[in-house]
């Protein structure tokens, strides 16, 4: 688990503005990517300058996992791949600290899943409703 820090200009967006300055989210990725022209860029974080971004009004990307169950985690334990990779990273009881680090967020993370994803529904709604009017996406 590492923070993910909101920037400046996800301040007032309704779905990575809700969750504050800074949340616990678990960042588990070799990859990263760059923010679009045209895009905001909405989220970071030490391990990845680039954690969320969004494109015209409901369109959002997000690198970080908030949306992450113990029942994921638990199926995610078996998988070979995610096994090394754990231990790549944190060490030899590398999915064990994955694990202890996920129960001590679980519930802030739930709570910033269900924020997210409510607050992206509501825009989405909104921004459909306006594409009707003739608003673009």
């Amino acid at each position: 688990m590492l923070p993910v820090a909101a920037t400046a200009d996800a301040d007032g967006d309704p779905v990575i503005g809700v969750l504050g300055n800074e949340f616990p989210a678990l960042q588990w990725h070799g990859d990263t990517f760059g923010i679009p022209a045209g895009a905001v860029h909405l989220a970071r974080s030490q391990a990845y300058p680039h954690q969320a971004f969004r494109y015209g009004e409901a369109a959002y990307a997000v690198q970080f996992h908030v949306e992450v169950t113990g029942d994921m985690l638990a199926e995610w334990r078996h998988v070979p791949a995610y096994q090394r990779s754990a231990e790549a990273v944190l060490g030899s009881s590398g999915f064990e600290i994955l694990a202890a680090g996920f129960a001590a967020a679980r519930e802030s993370m739930a709570r910033s899943a269900s924020l997210m994803f409510a607050g992206w529904l509501d825009q989405a709604g909104r921004a459909v409703a306006r594409r009707g009017r003739g608003a673009q996406l």
